[in-house]
């Protein structure tokens, strides 16, 4: 697949929807503070561009980028029982 040429394009306008519709959902408020291309995103008139290398970077390599959350809505879950 990688060698047609319409895949990155493809594959890259998939990471970044993603992040936009999934993975930001899926961060607390406070991780989201904490989050720096979230940060950069925002504060940009027009954060396509920043997200569309991300998400370049993000295909090209597999170095520990997590996709995947699980957080606990227990109600308590946070009162360390």
């Amino acid at each position: 697949m990688r060698a047609k040429p319409w895949w990155e394009e493809r594959i890259v306008g998939a990471f970044m929807s993603y992040w936009l519709y999934q993975h930001l959902g899926n961060l607390s408020p406070r991780a989201l503070e904490n989050d720096e291309l979230y940060r950069k995103v925002r504060e940009a008139d027009d954060g396509a561009p920043l997200l569309h290398e991300a998400a370049k970077h993000w295909d090209a390599h597999t170095d520990g980028s997590r996709w995947s959350y699980c957080r606990d809505n227990r109600p308590d879950a946070d009162s360390g029982d």
